[in-house]
């Protein structure tokens, strides 16, 4: 039977699963595949041999992205425990709230929970703004700092 995702299109035909294209790779293993650039391998070998299996264009796209971070790439290299990360968030990004306000932003999820109204992680982020904008925190980010919404 084939994989069916909803309901079938005009044609007939069912939708196909989905492909995921991006893959992460471990710093040792950006490492390895820069090295091997400067020691003069082709695009090909390194997607093959280190890649597994990527073409020749998305390695050239995935070297030039790594060169940026060569300098992070080093550093997460050099020590045991972080070399095989696949990512890299540096500290004190996520949240810095007051105890009050962190306190006002329970007590309003505690009061939808009663009243039956799911929280969404949306409303939460916007809630988090909105008691920001009134309190005026000093530092205060409620997403990531790479593209999105900031305070």
């Amino acid at each position: 039977m084939p994989y069916r995702n909803g309901r079938s299109n005009i044609k007939g035909t069912t939708a196909s699963r989905k492909s995921f294209k991006r893959m992460p790779y471990a710093y040792d293993e950006k490492k390895r595949a820069l090295e091997a650039h400067s020691d003069g391998w082709t695009l090909a070998d390194i997607g093959t041999k280190i890649l597994g299996g990527k073409p020749a264009r998305a390695v050239s796209q995935l070297l030039f992205k790594w060169r940026k971070k060569v300098e992070l790439i080093d550093k997460m290299v050099k020590n045991v425990r972080t070399q095989k990360f696949e990512r890299f968030r540096e500290r004190a990004i996520a949240l810095a709230l007051s105890q009050n306000a962190e306190t006002a932003i329970v007590d309003w999820i505690n009061s939808l929970r009663s009243d039956g109204i799911p929280v969404s992680s949306t409303m939460l982020r916007l809630k988090a703004l909105e008691i920001f904008k009134t309190r005026q925190a000093l530092k205060f980010t409620a997403i990531r700092k790479h593209g999105g919404m900031q305070a």
